[in-house]
């Protein structure tokens, strides 16, 4: 299983001198594995995105609709020029909602072209259809995450690793129990930290969590690393460092975009 780094903002992206060693696209997570190609929301970060076309099935699974998820859906020139099919789903909703959100956002007053004309070969299945589609090699699962409008975080396992992705949630000890659940023996946890303790005080309900609950929830687990991801966006590289100093260790890293992952 690889893992690689699209997109590591929240919110909205952002480009400036001050940005460059993090990133500044929004959020975008792709997972490879012997048949397949996943990528975990399309944040501008799938911009940047390419296919395996001839050897692994293609999936694009969205946590939920707020724009830095999906706004780089469009965007990337290599979709088009992809001839099979690729599938996009969310556990989140239907594949017949689904495309609706999606056919909306990409129209009209919004967008010059009409979606679903520009890209034939993409094909909306529910999340249930997924995971009939995978071999018993690969298994897939979701769980429902507090956030304003829902969320849906995702695990994908193999014979050898496991990948957790949890965005975006605000974590509150009622999930405890459950979150340690899905996240056993994971190789690798992607967490929301947009905001520290402090901050979070006054953004109550903004639906995220911060990175002193990530490096406490992963001490709760007994292998694996944690991701902090999802940053915020007015954060810059020299405040991104320092936070990194401070709370970073063998088991807690700080996402970049560009950032790869090997697990066998």
């Amino acid at each position: 299983m690889y893992i690689f780094f699209h997109g590591v903002r929240g919110s909205t992206a952002i480009s400036s001198k001050d940005n460059v060693m993090f990133g500044g696209n929004t959020t975008c997570t792709e997972v490879l594995t012997d048949k397949y190609q996943f990528f975990f929301d399309a944040g501008t970060g799938f911009t940047n995105a390419s296919f395996c076309n001839e050897t692994r099935d293609i999936f694009i699974i969205i946590s939920h609709f707020h724009h830095d998820h999906i706004q780089g859906l469009a965007f990337n020139r290599n979709l088009s020029r992809t001839p099979k099919n690729i599938f996009i789903s969310s556990a989140l909703t239907s594949s017949d909602e689904l495309k609706t959100v999606i056919v909306n956002y990409f129209s009209d007053v919004y967008f010059p072209a009409k979606f679903d004309e520009i890209f034939p070969n993409i094909e909306f299945v529910d999340f249930q259809n997924v995971i009939r589609r995978l071999t018993p090699e690969v298994d897939i699962d979701f769980i429902k995450l507090n956030h304003p409008g829902g969320s849906s975080g995702y695990s994908l396992k193999t014979e050898n690793s496991k990948f957790v992705v949890l965005l975006d949630n605000e974590f509150n000890q009622s999930q405890n129990t459950e979150l340690i659940k899905f996240c056993q023996n994971s190789s690798l946890i992607i967490w929301d930290g947009m905001f520290t303790d402090c901050e979070i005080e006054s953004k109550r309900g903004w639906g995220h969590s911060t990175i002193e609950e990530g490096k406490k929830f992963i001490q709760k687990l007994k292998s694996g690393k944690l991701v902090v991801s999802h940053h915020d966006p007015f954060r810059s590289d020299y405040e991104l460092e320092m936070l990194e100093k401070k709370f970073s260790d063998e088991r807690v890293i700080f996402a970049k975009d560009g950032d790869v992952f090997c697990f066998k």
